[in-house]
């Protein structure tokens, strides 16, 4: 019994370490002289303990992987699976070479690529929290058997000890390292600029003097905001190619959209049928005009991507069609309809979610949402606009083309504010508002709408209390 006891009892020890420190929350004393004595006097672990921890970190990590796959999770559900994950990898640090022992032993032992993955994935998250002078000593040992999963580890951990941190001194000695040919410099370029260590940047614009760098440098400068002549046709050299260097390319080019002008789009592709889907997204916020006035580049989005696109650059086209699609079928709204209502509308009715819903009642809801935004943002309606047939042409009273662009409801500012309805936006979506934001606001955003959330709730904060300031 007494067994029994002390093992619920260091669990729970444990895992309320754990959430404090996810939460940003000070120790209380009673916590702060567990956690001295757990870390100093090394106790050793109780059977099972490091194995649920584990355990529950792997679920986690292996849950998060999918949902970061899914291009219409949003913000709010992935930040579920990155607290649990927190929680288990800040409790499993306690415990320090016991538990990177332990999952030594089951990378070795696994035989799921998946279950290997977040294994490796947990192993370099320990590895960073716990610190040290051995951590990258350990994560050469075991952990780059996954580069993937090891960059995304880098870039989550350790957890900062308050909300605002974020250390990166982790990164730029992964960096020396690889200049030393300890280990990958493709993987460690690629890091310095995610996390935005602007202290390399005199370096890599040496190497960029010297010689062609490569394709994870190129982004590496672009996003930590170089805007060098030789950069510009570094990466004008990579778009004209094809595979893994034009992947780069676009990459670089989404987190610094200023690095080539709309203009030069046409010289570099000449011909729009070979455009990559990349190509969309960055145009829709450069130069929104391009594509609205070409009949023959708007046949050529996919079709998967249009109504995004559209409501991405404000037209409320975009709105008036999931509007008028809801209101005829009667289904449960999707995931970009409602990219689409948030975005350009501002809400999401909770009547189209609601199953069974009379359909006089959602066609209502539906003209009364679109009507508002029209009236809120200045768009003339004819005076029998409430009953007036559902036809764009009919509903409103001025010319299509000269409608401004919208978001959230109300006319779009030349720098589009971000509020709470920017975590339920999907992946996509948020890909695309952070590269808008970048382009509009003239400097590099090296967000990735698959980031740990912590990052992402961090800068709509930020960006948040800039806005207030500006308003």
């Amino acid at each position: 019994m007494t067994g029994v006891f002390t093992w619920t009892v260091k669990k729970f020890c444990l895992l309320r370490l754990g959430e404090t420190a996810s939460k940003g929350a000070p120790l209380t004393s009673t916590e702060s002289s567990t956690a001295g004595m757990l870390s100093t006097l090394r106790l050793p672990p109780i059977p099972g303990v490091l194995t649920d921890l584990i355990s529950e970190g792997v679920r986690a990590r292996q849950r998060r992987t999918l949902m970061a796959l899914k291009q219409d999770t949003n913000l709010v559900a992935l930040s579920a699976p990155d607290a649990t994950i927190s929680r288990c990898v800040q409790a499993a640090a306690i415990q320090g070479d016991d538990v990177l022992g332990e999952l030594r032993q089951m990378i070795q032992s696994e035989k799921s690529a998946e279950r290997r993955s977040a294994l490796n994935f947990l192993f370099v998250a320990v590895c960073v929290q716990v610190g040290g002078d051995r951590w990258l000593e350990n994560i050469c040992s075991e952990g780059l058997s996954d580069p993937e999963a090891t960059a995304e580890a880098l870039l989550s951990f350790p957890v900062p000890k308050d909300a605002w941190g974020e250390s990166t001194s982790h990164i730029y000695a992964l960096w020396h390292a690889s200049l030393a040919g300890k280990v990958d410099s493709f993987w460690a370029s690629y890091l310095l600029g995610a996390a935005g260590c602007r202290d390399a940047l005199p370096e890599l614009r040496s190497r960029l003097s010297d010689g062609d760098v490569t394709s994870a440098e190129m982004y590496a400068l672009a996003a930590l905001g170089d805007q060098s002549p030789r950069l510009k046709e570094r990466l004008q050299n990579s778009l004209q190619k094809a595979g893994v260097d034009a992947s780069w390319g676009w990459k670089a080019l989404h987190v610094s959209p200023g690095l080539l002008a709309p203009e030069e789009l046409r010289r570099i592709c000449p011909d729009s049928e070979q455009w990559p889907q990349e190509v969309w997204p960055w145009l829709a916020v450069r130069a929104p005009e391009t594509i609205l006035l070409s009949d023959d580049l708007k046949e050529k989005i996919h079709s998967d991507s249009r109504l995004r696109l559209f409501a991405l650059m404000g037209h409320i086209s975009a709105l008036f069609a999931v509007c008028s699609a809801l209101s005829e079928s009667g289904l449960a709204v999707t995931a970009e309809q409602q990219d689409v209502l948030l975005l350009v509308a501002g809400e999401c009715p909770s009547e189209l979610s609601i199953p069974g819903t009379p359909e006089v009642q959602r066609q209502k809801v539906l003209r009364t949402l679109f009507l508002r935004v029209c009236r809120q943002s200045h768009i003339a309606v004819p005076n029998d606009a409430d009953e007036c047939p559902w036809l764009l042409d009919r509903i409103l009273a001025m010319p299509l083309a000269t409608t401004p662009a919208l978001r959230f409801g109300y006319r779009m500012a030349a720098i589009p504010v971000w509020d709470a309805r920017l975590a339920e936006l999907s992946h996509v979506m948020r890909q695309w508002l952070y590269m808008e934001r970048a382009a509009r606001a003239g400097h590099a955003l090296p967000l990735s709408a698959t980031s740990v959330s912590r990052r992402q709730w961090q800068a709509l904060d930020i960006s948040n209390f800039v806005d207030d300031l500006r308003s």
